[in-house]
């Protein structure tokens, strides 16, 4: 143009004029040089010159141009297109309707990066359209509706690299990324921190506010386990004690409760709109409806003060970290009182002691409860018909447990082979590393005892009808037993028992079982009652009180098959002598996935593991050859032992691929409270069957039992 060539002329004279005014002019507002460039030195040179020339707004650029285009350098230059800086001088844009942006004039019309004004309004312009038509519009910058945030579903996610490096969050959660509502937020330097409990040895992110760089945020992994155990209370009431700058309430908030937020701090000010601000953009980008209502105050006074003055209860509460000494367990017991009867608890910075104070008097008070291992250690206690959120610890973390810690139960969900993780670890000889080492080892077993296992698929039509005792062992489970019953009820084969065994049940199942069998009166279903003695007992009363000539345990909160007792009694009754029918399950509830105890079993494997459901089929001889369930294991694994007894004994299990039984798999369950002393229990299995195990195993294990005796 006319106005480049007089700057060209009147900064360079006319040579440089002639040869670069027709070359696409360079904005030297709109350019990346690295800090070791060669360009910068002749930059410099030509625009010292060029201003002893000539003094205009272009004079840089047109140095710059001049650098590019007029020396070698031209070939250590990246040009980008004309769309990533659009300058309005050469042309007005296109508008694209579907996009909402400027695009180029021509195709493949591209998005505009950045739209040069070149000194020109356009308040107000008649712009033409991608569609043909006209529309009247401003090229200024215009507020625009906020993006909305990075929401990601776990089945998009699968690991950790969409987040920055530090960053963890626990595979299966719902994720949700509210970063650009706390424009202060950093990574903070852990040694600026002078609270003692820390763990500044765990490798995470630890996020704080700029503006005061000491006090830390949730780590990414904390937030998300926030926001996740929200969600399943969408809607209902939730409190916060605590909230800091808001990044917790953001997430919460995010979730859809409706959340009271009750913290000293929310007095200021500054802090009071900074947390609107995060939160209420936050909410406006996620197309969340919900309510925050900020209360400042203390607590535990102005939580009983507000839920008096509202009659308030809430179904989660989030107690967010150490605030003065007896803060926690004030908070605790307040909470405690002002919960729903369906309600969780968390907690955060579970690191220090007071805090535990807290957890552990719920846990007193019979809560449930169970610990999250993050940077900070979060928990969580629940009561009635809610659960906690799996979460799988950082793998790559060797994670320590603080001593107050000990005797709470760790949160974990990562893959395991039902039980076949829970391995012997008395001895190495009798460990199995993973379900490949355990497929491997199955498939040698098979090669070389082709007899120990067999498929057997089951036929319609069986040539006996046995009567086939189904034995429900029930301890303060009377919520789930008439599920269990029912799946008995609906079974393909007709000829069976029920015998209910209530060990000393706290709850109704007294009741429930007699309404079961009142409701039932064509069916052979009989209660027996006993002091509480433990499933092992449970399971030797109702088969001492079997009349069947097949025995079918059936735990309370499992449900069978429709044509579980039909496809195992096939099996049996194919078998030449009395065997263990088995099956593949399913677990539901906590988990969802198929067990193949068909594919993983061995004679070899089930001394190192248990991947046979109780709910197996077993004629009544083989519960009085191997004496039973042993009484002493009250901690559980008594069916593992039972297993291995009777592959002692040289009792084929023969098993199927279909699946025979649903498995529940809930917090607190006698497994996860058995997980407590799998060492002293594989020991017991050991020293029940010393005959199955090498004398270095069986040394072992004997050992072990003696320290604990001791």
């Amino acid at each position: 143009s006319e106005f480049v060539y007089r700057d060209y002329q009147a900064t360079f004279g006319e040579e440089v004029a002639q040869e670069l005014h027709s070359y696409p002019t360079i904005n030297a507002s709109i350019f990346a040089l690295h800090k070791d460039a060669p360009h910068w030195e002749l930059w410099a040179e030509y625009l010292a010159q060029g201003l002893q020339q000539h003094v205009s707004l272009m004079t840089d650029q047109i140095a710059l141009n001049r650098l590019v285009y007029g020396t070698e350098l031209f070939d250590k230059t990246e040009m980008l297109p004309a769309w990533c800086n659009w300058s309005c001088n050469f042309g007005l844009p296109v508008w694209e309707k579907d996009r909402g942006c400027f695009v180029e004039p021509y195709l493949p019309q591209e998005a505009i990066g950045i739209l040069h004004m070149t000194g020109h309004k356009h308040d107000l312009v008649n712009l033409a359209t991608t569609e043909g038509d006209t529309i009247e519009i401003s090229l200024r910058y215009q507020p625009i509706e906020p993006k909305k945030m990075r929401v990601q579903g776990h089945s998009k996610i699968t690991n950790n690299t969409l987040f920055a490096a530090g960053d963890y969050i626990s595979p299966g959660f719902e994720i949700i990324l509210p970063d650009a509502y706390f424009p202060n937020m950093i990574v903070g330097d852990t040694q600026t921190c002078p609270w003692p409990y820390l763990r500044r040895e765990i490798p995470h992110n630890w996020y704080v506010d700029g503006r005061v760089p000491s006090i830390g945020f949730l780590s990414r992994d904390e937030a998300h386990i926030l926001y996740n155990t929200a969600l399943q209370f969408k809607g209902k009431k939730a409190l916060e004690i605590g909230c800091w700058l808001g990044w917790s309430a953001c997430h919460l908030a995010l979730a859809g409760v409706a959340l009271d937020v009750i913290d000293p701090l929310l007095e200021r000010d500054d802090i009071r709109q900074s947390v609107i601000d995060s939160i209420q953009g936050a909410l406006n980008a996620s197309g969340v409806q919900t309510t925050v209502e900020l209360i400042p105050g203390y607590s535990p006074q102005r939580v009983e003060e507000f839920a008096a003055q509202f009659n308030r209860k809430w179904s989660l509460i989030f107690i967010d970290g150490e605030h003065g000494g007896s803060g926690p367990l004030n908070d605790a017991i307040v909470c405690d009182k002002f919960a729903e009867k369906d309600a969780i608890i968390l907690f955060h910075d579970l690191a220090a002691p007071d805090v535990a104070k807290g957890l552990d008097y719920l846990k007193q008070r019979g809560w449930h409860t169970i610990i999250y291992q993050t940077m900070q250690i979060m928990g969580a206690a629940w009561r009635g018909n809610v659960e906690p959120v799996k979460h799988q610890p950082d793998p790559n973390i060797s994670w320590q447990f603080p001593a107050h810690l000990h005797g709470y139960n760790i949160s974990n969900n990562k893959y395991q082979n039902t039980d076949l993780n829970q391995l012997a670890i008395v001895h190495p000889n009798i460990v199995f590393s993973s379900l490949q080492a355990a497929r491997n080892s199955t498939q040698n077993a098979r090669s070389n005892h082709p007899e120990s296992v067999q498929q057997i698929a089951a036929s319609p039509q069986l040539p006996s009808q046995p009567l086939i005792s189904v034995i429900i062992p029930c301890y303060n489970q009377s919520h789930f037993l008439p599920q269990a019953v029912t799946s008995v009820i609906n079974q393909t084969y007709k000829n069976w028992e029920i015998i209910i065994i209530n060990d000393g049940s706290l709850d109704t199942t007294s009741t429930v079982a007699q309404n079961l069998i009142a409701a039932n009166p064509q069916h052979q279903i009989r209660l027996v009652e006993q002091t509480n003695q433990g499933l092992s007992m449970a399971r030797n009363t109702g088969t001492a009180a079997a009349k069947g000539e097949y025995i079918m345990p059936l735990d309370a909160d499992d449900i069978l098959a429709a044509n579980a007792l039909s496809c195992l009694l096939e099996i049996c009754l194919k078998s030449k002598v009395p065997c263990v029918a088995f099956g593949s399950y399913q677990l539901f509830g906590n988990e969802n996935r198929t067990v193949p105890s068909y594919d993983l079993y061995s004679p070899e494997n089930i001394k190192q593991s248990n991947m046979i459901h109780p709910s197996s089929l077993y004629h009544k001889s083989v519960l009085d050859l191997v004496r039973g369930y042993k009484s002493e294991m009250k901690e559980g694994y008594e069916d593992w032992e039972f297993w291995v007894n009777c592959h002692k004994h040289s009792i084929p299990f023969l098993g199927t691929r279909e699946i025979v039984v649903n498995y529940r798999r809930v917090h607190g369950s006698m497994l996860e409270k058995a997980q407590q002393y799998h060492h002293k229990l594989v020991a017991q299995i050991v020293s029940y069957n010393p005959e199955l195990y090498d004398i270095e195993s069986v040394n072992s294990a004997n050992k072990l039992l003696e320290s604990i005796a001791n």
